[in-house]
């Protein structure tokens, strides 16, 4: 007897922690990227309010990477939002964290 073919097409929903933590690296860029223009037209006027902000960025950063992990725990789920997130959370901190040691070692 030959096997049934499913023919069952529908669509397998994302998880939504995984968009979460898609949205927080989403936010994280933005921020990152307005902050080093903002630098760069202030001429380093705001280094310390700025070196706040990306701080508060490398705290969203681990939110994201735990939004992310807790993502590829949901059952009947696409991951590729979590493995995204997680991916993308992990270099933007890393990039903010050597951005952030950068500067104080110029001080």
């Amino acid at each position: 007897m030959a096997k049934k073919r499913q023919s069952n097409t529908s669509l397998v929903k994302h998880s939504k922690s995984g968009f979460y933590s898609c949205a927080c690296a989403t936010v994280i860029l933005l921020v990152v990227v307005s902050s080093l223009l903002y630098a760069k037209f202030t001429y380093g006027q705001m280094a310390g309010g700025i070196g706040g902000v990306l701080l508060l960025c490398v705290f969203l950063s681990i939110k994201g990477i735990r939004l992310g992990l807790r993502g590829r725990k949901e059952r009947n789920c696409n991951h590729l939002n979590c493995i995204v997130g997680i991916i993308c959370n992990a270099l933007l901190g890393l990039f903010i964290l050597l951005l952030f040691l950068n500067g104080l070692r110029w001080v």
